[in-house]
């Protein structure tokens, strides 16, 4: 007959007290949401903060491509070019150009931001030449950032040619997913493009080319 090994009272009563504790561990509910809540909560404001800029950042480039459309009809009727015809430098002729963009982009950024990070592109096209002749790709040089040297700065065209116009802005963002895969991109900022293709009208005169005389012309708020 096996006899059962012999334990000291004290050891039975301490096997039972911690077994009453991790029942009691168990049974206990007390602070089970705010553990859960603090698990939950990083990804929840992550995943939240993304939407609300992926939304602001879509939102600022529909902006910029209505601005770009509106002031694109200074180039449509001729009033840029017979602005510089009359005396107007490249220089001014440009940043009034700018001036009219930068406006439309008033309520999400100030003057001072759209004139120092606009950047435009203005192709002219004679009757009969396609737009598929262009090189339309986004100009992005291998570090992400915005490769100014192919840009047109202010061939303005003349009566009866196609105009390609666009206009380029770098976009601060603060979410990380929305810093790479979303488009061109620069450490931490977003590519906005905006654009408008127009047959201008036939007024009198021509536009120059004068890239070469804006290339490194800034543009300041009046």
């Amino acid at each position: 007959m096996n006899a059962k090994p012999w334990r000291h009272p004290k050891a039975d009563a301490g096997i039972r007290v911690v077994r009453k504790m991790l029942l009691r561990f168990h049974a206990d509910r007390a602070g089970v949401t705010a553990i859960e809540f603090a698990a939950v909560a990083p990804i929840f404001l992550g995943l939240m903060l993304t939407i609300i800029e992926t939304g602001i950042v879509f939102g600022a480039n529909q902006m910029l491509e209505n601005a770009v459309y509106t002031s694109s009809r200074q180039i449509l009727t001729g009033q840029l070019q017979t602005y510089q015809a009359g005396g107007a430098s490249a220089k001014d002729t440009y940043c009034k150009l700018v001036s009219s963009i930068c406006s439309g982009m008033s309520p999400i950024m100030s003057a001072s931001s759209c004139y120092s990070g606009i950047q435009i592109d203005t192709k002219a096209h004679t009757a009969g030449t396609p737009f598929s002749s262009t090189e339309l790709s986004i100009p992005v040089k291998a570090d992400g950032s915005l490769d100014t040297s192919k840009l047109t700065r202010s061939n303005l065209g003349s009566g009866k040619q196609y105009m390609l116009i666009r206009a380029y802005y770098q976009y601060p963002v603060y979410v990380a997913f929305l810093g790479g895969g979303t488009g061109a991109t620069d450490k931490g900022k977003r590519l906005l493009v905006g654009s408008a293709a127009l047959a201008l009208e036939p007024f009198p005169g021509t536009g120059a080319d004068n890239s070469a005389a804006v290339a490194t012309a800034t543009c300041t708020p009046s």
